[in-house]
């Protein structure tokens, strides 16, 4: 059973646009689940959401040369991780 505190993470997601109006989606495969989410991730300590966003589009796509716009959304997402409970402010 994960300890039930919540452990707050920042994150950045990115909706990635193709000229097709295509938004790219990534399968995580996990034990017992797959599901679909956009590139992105848990910020660096000090770390802005719009250089979290870029780091982790580099990182996931290899896509280095990339404009921002922005931010449309944004959402708290609780979820368990590895024993542990994570409470995921993303914008």
């Amino acid at each position: 059973m994960p300890d039930e505190t919540p452990i707050l993470r920042p994150a950045s997601r990115v909706l990635l646009i193709d000229p097709s109006d295509r938004i790219l989606l990534l399968k995580a495969n996990v034990p017992d689940q797959d599901f679909w989410l956009t590139p992105g991730g848990g910020l660096e300590p000090g770390e802005s959401f719009e250089s979290g966003a870029l780091r982790e589009l580099c990182e996931e796509t290899g896509l280095r040369d990339v404009t921002l716009g922005p931010c449309v959304w944004m959402r708290t997402h609780v979820f368990p991780w590895d024993g542990k409970v994570y409470k995921q402010q993303e914008r």
